[in-house]
């Protein structure tokens, strides 16, 4: 599930970079969650999910569609994924410690509520106190 993850993560960030307005991807469900949580903070201006009857034994697709700004800036500048295999993950204590936390920043964490999007203020106001894996830096 890792490798469809990262795939989808730089399809994402390949889109975003090109000027896309929109893109087909194969998902699965961490993919969808991502996408509603990218959707509910006005990142993405939505997506659709191909209809999956014609599909079996298929993971399904998904049409992401992008969200820019001013002069086709796209509302995503960047998009970093943390390396997050087996025992090699990034804690979101170490972006306290390594000083990679920014303003412009959203982190999507996996924790054992789920995935969250957390920005700087949410993380300060917690005292860093949330836990999980970081697996993405939006830079907006």
């Amino acid at each position: 599930m890792q490798k469809r993850y990262s795939d989808f993560i730089s399809l994402l960030k390949a889109h975003n970079k090109s000027g896309s307005e929109h893109c087909d991807m194969v998902v699965n469900g961490m993919c969808i969650t991502t996408l509603r949580l990218l959707r509910e903070n006005g990142l993405i201006r939505g997506f659709s999910l191909v209809n999956t009857s014609h599909r079996k034994k298929l993971y399904p697709r998904a049409t992401v569609y992008l969200n820019f700004c001013h002069r086709w800036n796209p509302a995503i500048a960047d998009i970093r994924l943390f390396k997050n295999t087996g025992r090699d993950f990034t804690p979101v204590s170490y972006l306290s410690r390594k000083g990679l936390i920014g303003r412009r920043k959203l982190y999507l964490i996996s924790n054992m509520r789920g995935l969250q999007l957390i920005s700087l203020p949410e993380l300060l106001k917690n005292n860093l106190s949330v836990e999980g894996r970081v697996l993405v830096e939006f830079t907006v």
